[in-house]
C-alpha cells in the first residue's frame, strides 16, 4: 500500500517559494481538513501566519489534506487549528495559513533549513500575525476579562482619575486563573519573539477568544514589576521554572523598540534581550533572531542544522565581536554552561532568572575614556586592559536572602551581621572602616535605584527601614521602604556575592567567584570584570560592581598598568 505521507508534499523549488494551508470551514466537532497550495512570497496572496507552542513533540492528531493523504500533527497545532478554522454554520470560506509543522516537510533537512532563512519574510509578509497561546482551559476566558479591569484600573490611577474599583483579595479565584494565565508556556520559545514581532498586524487567541490587545498580559506583568498591582498576581519564583514572567516583559519591550519605535537590533542586542527564551534545539536560539536582526546580511550568517551548537556558538559569538569591536558580549555569559566552550563564548542555551539588571552598565564608566581593544585568535579572546586587583575575601551568595521580604527575615539580619563583621576584618584604612556601612549598602545595589538612577545619601533611609523591618510589627511605612531596597538589591546582587580585594576594595562579584581570582577593567566597558588566572592566560568569571572604582577612579592610582588580557 502507498504511503498517502508522500502525496503530501511536492518540491519547493522556485525562490522564496512556501506552501500555505487552506483550512477547510467545518462544525467545531468535524475533523480537519484542508488542502496545500505552493506560491511565492512576491505573489501577494492574502495569508495570516500562525504563532504557537508546539508542546509535546508526540504527533497523535492528524488533519486529512488533498487526495485523502493525512498528515500527522501535535496536538497543540490540532488544538489551534480547531480553534482557528471558520464555522461552517457562518461562513464556507476556508481560512488561508502559514503553520510551519504543516507548512515545511519536518523530514527534509535541506527544505527545512531553506524555509527557516526566509521566515522573517513570511511573517512580514502575513495579512496578520495570529498568536495563538492554547485551548480555553483553568479559567482562562475570566482570566482575560479580569486582567483587561485591571489593566484600565492601572491606567486610570496614572491618570489620576478617582475609581471606586479595588483589587480583590488574594483569595478571589481570579488571581490564580490569571496567574495560570501568565504560566502558559507559549511565552517561551525562542521562535515567538520573531513570530511576535515581524508584522504590526498581531492578534493573540485563547481559545476562540481574541483578546483585546496584543501586551495586555505583558503589561499586566509589568505592572506587578511596578508595584502598581500585588505581588501575588504572578507565579511564585518555584512556580515558574521556565522564566516565563520575564519573557512575557522582554517580548513586550522587544515588539515596543522594534515596532513601535522603529529601533533596528543587531543580531548580539537581539541576543542579549532573547537570552532567557527556550529551544528544542538549541540552534534555534542564533535561527530564531535572524529574521529580526538589521545586520543579518553583514553577519552572512547560515542556518545549517548539520552544525555542531559549540561550534555554531563559538562561530557567532567570533562575528558579533569582530563587527562590534568591544567586548559587550560578555554580558551574555553566566556562570552556568550546558555545553563545553571557551569562557567568553556565552552559552545562549542556558538562562538564570533575574540576570539581566546586573548586568545593566548604565550610571557606570570603570573604563574612562578607553576605547577597547579586542581580536579573536582561535578560541582566545584578547581584549586591552588591566589587571585591577586581586580577591582576598568572598562572602556567601547574596540573592537568596533578598528574595523576599518576610520569608527568611532573621536569617536575612544574621547575614547581615555576619557580612559587616567580615568585611571588617579585612578593610584595614580608617576612612573605609568608619563608612564602611554606607559602602555596604551601596554595594549591595551596585550603587543603583531601582529607577536606575545613582543611589543618593538619602537612600540609606530605605537601607535603615529593612534593618528595622520586623514583618507584621512594622509600621506601613517602613514595610514600603523596606520592600524598595530589598527590590534593588535583588535586581543588581540576585547572583553575587560580597568580596574584598588586596588594596581594601569591596565589591559584588559574581557567586562563583573564588579568592585569588582578579577583579579586572576592559577597556571600552563600563562595567568591572573578575577574571581566574591559569598562567599565562585567564579565564572569565562574570561582571562586577567595586565601589570606589566605577568612575574611572583607577585612573590616578600610581598601581594602574594597561595589559592585553587573554581569555580562554
Amino acid at each position: 500500500m502507498a504511503d498517502p505521507m508522500n502525496n503530501v508534499f511536492q518540491p519547493l523549488n522556485r525562490p522564496s517559494e512556501i506552501r500555505l494551508l487552506y483550512l477547510d470551514a467545518a462544525k467545531p466537532t468535524a475533523p480537519l481538513t484542508g488542502r496545500l497550495e505552493h506560491t511565492t512570497l512576491t505573489e501577494g496572496i492574502n495569508f495570516e501566519a500562525l504563532s504557537y507552542e508546539w508542546g509535546c513533540s508526540n504527533r497523535d492528531s492528524k488533519i486529512t489534506l488533498q487526495g485523502g493523504s493525512s498528515l500527522l500533527i501535535t496536538r497543540s497545532l490540532y488544538d489551534a487549528l480547531q480553534d482557528l478554522r471558520y464555522d461552517s454554520r457562518r461562513s464556507s470560506s476556508p481560512r488561508v495559513l502559514w503553520a510551519d509543522a504543516i507548512c515545511i516537510n519536518q523530514e527534509d533537512h535541506d527544505e527545512l533549513a531553506g524555509q527557516v532563512s526566509i521566515m522573517g519574510s513570511i511573517y512580514r509578509n502575513a495579512t496578520q500575525v495570529v498568536t495563538y497561546i492554547g485551548p480555553e482551559r483553568d479559567d482562562s476566558s475570566t482570566a482575560i476579562a479580569f486582567s483587561m479591569r485591571l489593566y484600565d484600573y492601572v491606567c486610570e490611577r496614572r491618570d489620576g482619575i478617582t475609581t471606586s474599583y479595588r483589587c480583590p483579595p488574594a483569595s478571589d479565584p481570579r488571581w490564580a486563573a490569571l496567574r495560570a494565565l501568565i504560566l502558559r508556556t507559549w511565552s517561551s520559545r525562542c521562535w515567538c519573539a520573531q513570530e511576535f514581532i515581524l508584522n504590526r498586524n498581531l492578534i493573540m487567541m485563547c481559545g476562540t477568544v481574541t483578546l483585546p490587545t496584543w501586551y495586555l498580559i505583558p503589561d499586566i506583568v509589568q505592572m506587578v514589576v511596578n508595584r502598581e498591582l500585588p505581588i501575588f498576581a504572578l507565579p511564585a519564583k518555584d512556580e515558574d521554572s521556565q522564566s516565563l514572567t520575564e519573557c512575557l516583559r522582554m517580548l513586550g519591550a522587544i515588539r515596543d523598540l522594534v515596532v513601535d519605535s522603529g529601533v533596528k537590533l543587531s543580531l548580539g542586542e537581539l541576543l542579549l534581550r532573547a537570552h532567557p527564551f527556550q529551544a528544542t534545539d538549541p540552534r534555534d536560539k542564533i535561527y530564531s533572531v535572524l529574521g529580526l536582526a538589521a545586520d543579518h546580511d553583514e553577519m552572512g550568517v547560515v542556518v545549517d542544522y548539520n552544525c555542531r551548537t559549540e561550534d555554531l556558538y563559538i562561530s557567532i559569538a567570533t562575528k558579533i565581536i569582530q563587527k562590534m569591536s568591544d567586548a559587550t558580549l560578555l554580558y551574555n555569559c553566566l556562570h552556568v554552561k550546558s555545553y563545553v566552550l571557551p569562557s567568553w563564548v556565552p552559552d545562549w542555551s542556558t538562562w538564570l532568572f533575574g540576570s539581566h539588571g546586573a548586568a545593566m552598565d548604565r550610571g557606570y564608566n570603570s573604563c574612562g575614556m578607553t576605547t577597547p581593544q579586542v581580536s579573536v585568535h582561535g578560541k582566545e579572546l584578547h581584549i586591552s586592559g588591566a589587571l585591577v586587583d586581586k580577591i582576598i575575601y568572598v562572602g556567601e551568595p547574596i540573592g537568596k536572602h533578598y528574595i523576599d521580604l518576610d520569608k527568611g527575615l532573621e536569617e536575612r539580619k544574621a547575614f547581615i551581621r555576619s557580612e559587616l563583621t567580615g568585611l571588617s576584618r579585612w578593610v584595614q584604612t580608617s576612612e573605609r572602616q568608619q563608612g564602611l556601612d554606607d559602602i555596604f549598602w551601596r554595594t549591595l545595589i551596585g550603587n543603583i535605584t531601582l529607577r536606575e538612577e545613582p543611589a543618593r545619601k538619602e537612600y540609606s533611609s530605605l537601607y535603615e527601614a529593612h534593618l528595622d523591618y520586623d514583618g507584621p510589627n512594622s509600621t506601613p511605612e517602613t514595610r514600603a521602604a523596606a520592600r524598595v531596597f530589598c527590590d534593588a538589591v535583588r535586581r543588581r546582587s540576585r547572583y553575587r556575592k560580597l568580596a574584598v580585594t588586596e588594596k581594601g576594595y569591596v565589591g559584588a562579584v559574581p557567586q562563583t567567584a573564588q579568592v585569588g581570582d582578579w577583579v579586572s577593567m576592559f577597556d571600552g566597558e563600563n562595567l568591572l570584570f573578575v577574571v581566574r588566572q591559569h598562567r599565562p592566560n585567564f579565564e572569565y568569571v562574570g561582571h562586577a560592581y567595586v565601589h570606589g572604582l566605577m568612575n574611572g577612579e583607577l585612573f590616578d592610582q600610581h598601581w594602574y598598568k594597561t595589559q592585553t588580557i587573554i581569555l580562554v
